[in-house]
């Protein structure tokens, strides 16, 4: 067991390291909202892709591992759960030790990334509603109805005319 558990080590290391790549790049992501770096979000949104394929290939390599080990756990990538692969295998208390470590700093990066996406979708609806006002404001509002962020239709209001101009 010693061998599947210095496997299993290295590729939870691996994908310890692909989630805090993620965390830094969503940190710098947050950056290119606020600065409005389209360019920059556009690479950030490629460069999520593939830390997505790497978490991807690693579950599928841990699974792997557990299948030529003869181990069953009828899982896919999908429904992947390290808990219960890990609650599989009978490990030696300093193998247990080792994964449960790296479960955990997995779970609390896992953690760290969910917080700024959420933090970032938040900042993002915050632009949109900050141009969907200049727009409001510059511009005046038909007089039919206009879908809104939810993709309802939304009663037209007045609008504060700020230009208007006939030819």
């Amino acid at each position: 067991m010693e061998k599947i558990a210095d496997s299993i080590e290295t590729l939870l290391k691996n994908k310890l390291t692909s989630y805090q790549g993620l965390t830094e790049l969503l940190t710098q992501e947050r950056d290119a909202i606020v600065d409005m770096d389209v360019a920059s979000l556009w690479e950030a949104s490629n460069r999520k892709k593939k830390i997505a394929k790497n978490i991807e290939s690693l579950r599928n390599s841990i699974l792997y591992l557990f299948e030529q080990e003869g181990i069953e756990h009828s899982m896919d990538v999908g429904s992947f759960s390290l808990a219960q692969l890990l609650t599989l295998v009978s490990f030696s208390k300093p193998e247990k030790l080792a994964l449960g470590a790296l479960k955990f700093a997995i779970d609390k990066e896992k953690a760290e990334v969910a917080r700024l996406s959420m933090e970032n979708q938040n900042h993002v609806q915050e632009r949109l509603e900050v141009v969907e006002g200049l727009v409001a404001t510059l511009l005046p509002i038909p007089d039919n109805g206009w879908y809104g962020w939810t993709g309802s239709e939304v009663s037209p209001a007045k609008a504060n005319c700020f230009i208007s101009q006939e030819v």
